[in-house]
């Protein structure tokens, strides 16, 4: 019987509900849905565990149903830990011995599945020492082509992660074609063996809304003036948040009768004190929610104007195709994936000129007519999208690289 084993470790963090976060949730989630033979078995790799997939669910924070885990750690691991986990040396042994055990129990597998390059000194080991085939996601290049974007520790993680899946991964998966020219473009790879595999969103959450009360509702939950922009990110330079504030306070300096707000929805990242700075400037109108639950993202999205989202770069640019399956218009970064995913939903800026960035928020805002006419072409664009295709394509990817299951 052949054997796959995903990387799902990501799940268990609720806390940092990521792009990789949501990708490993709804690629799981997708694969629970469809039909795999049953002659394939198909886990998950949460960590400390193993887990048959149809036996995960996140009804409790993404934690695994624990009643049907397979729990495959030995008795002298835990010992070792119980003994040697408040001293730093041992801990730093127990947790070599741990990936090390787990290396071991990899072999017994025809695919291994990362999730992300950044994982793979947790089944690096294996590969010396099995056939097993090895098959990663990319999700996007930033740590290569925006380096400034990104924190020390977190480009070495990444860039070493490069370097082991070019020599040992059997297939690369991206979220997008340009991921995958960009892919290309920096590293030797067979081009026969990168698939890029669009991401989706769920249906069930981002949709049009027509009843006007429960949009309502979510704005008087967060105290949101209409009419208003909406824009989503983690307050960080990457997502272009700074030029984005700095057109709308120049849009509502020059257009003083336009009573528009703008409303950022996101957690502070790291080198924000400048954004938060230029946010400040315009209290009043710059409102800053936070984290907000998937439940209020949709009504949020349907009750904006338009989605501001002027990003430098993206693999796939989730949020677009979130605001787009709720029929709401999009000024995005005419860059990398999101021409890509928004198609003709929007309008394209150049992220670095904030002068276009400004002209087409304004254009966006004053002409209700353009408005609508964007509106009209979102909903088929957004159903060229799904988690379950995804899913689809992802297992025969999988099949693909196992011998004669094509």
């Amino acid at each position: 019987m052949p054997k796959i084993l995903i990387d799902a470790c990501k799940l268990t963090d609720s806390s940092v509900k990521d792009g990789c976060y949501r990708y490993t949730k709804e690629l799981v989630k997708g694969l629970q849905k469809s039909s795999i033979p049953s002659d394939v078995e198909v886990d998950l790799f949460v960590f400390d565990k193993i887990i048959r997939l149809q036996d995960y669910n996140d009804k409790e924070n993404g934690a695994p149903n624990q009643e049907k885990v397979k729990s495959e750690e030995k008795s002298f691991i835990k010992i070792i830990k119980e003994m040697f986990s408040g001293i730093s040396l041992f801990r730093n042994m127990y947790s070599k011995l741990k990936i090390l055990f787990w290396s071991l129990k990899f072999k017994e597998y025809d695919i291994v599945h990362i999730a992300l390059p950044a994982h793979y000194y947790l089944y690096a080991p294996v590969v010396p020492f099995s056939s097993t085939k090895i098959i990663v996601t990319v999700h996007d290049l930033t740590t290569i082509t925006f380096p400034q974007f990104h924190e020390e520790m977190n480009i070495k993680q990444h860039n070493e992660g490069y370097k082991f899946l070019t020599k040992h991964a059997d297939a690369i998966i991206t979220d997008s074609l340009s991921t995958k020219n960009d892919f290309l473009s920096h590293f030797s790879y067979d081009t026969n063996n990168v698939f890029s595999i669009h991401l989706g969103f769920n249906r069930n959450i981002f949709h049009t809304i027509n009843e006007n009360e429960t949009i309502q509702n979510v704005q008087e939950k967060y105290q949101i003036q209409s009419p208003y922009i909406l824009s989503i990110g983690t307050i960080e330079p990457r997502k272009n948040l700074l030029k984005s504030i700095q057109a709308y306070n120049r849009l509502v300096k020059n257009h003083p009768d336009v009573s528009v707000n703008f409303v950022l929805i996101g957690q502070t990242g790291w080198n924000s004190s400048e954004i938060l700075n230029e946010i400040y400037k315009n209290k009043e109108r710059i409102q800053l929610l936070g984290f907000v639950p998937d439940e209020d993202l949709a009504p949020l999205y349907n009750g904006a104007l338009f989605f501001c989202y002027a990003s430098f770069y993206e693999g796939f640019g989730l949020p677009l195709l979130e605001s787009i399956a709720c029929e709401t218009p999009v000024i995005y970064g005419n860059n990398s994936s999101m021409p890509e995913v928004v198609g003709e939903c929007g309008l394209g800026v150049h992220s670095n000129d904030i002068n276009d960035i400004y002209e087409k928020m304004e254009h966006m805002t004053l002409d209700d007519t353009l408005r609508g006419k964007l509106k009209e072409k979102c909903a088929n664009q957004a159903s060229t999208f799904s988690w379950e295709l995804c899913a689809k394509e992802t297992f025969h990817v999988y099949q693909k690289v196992l011998p004669n299951r094509e």
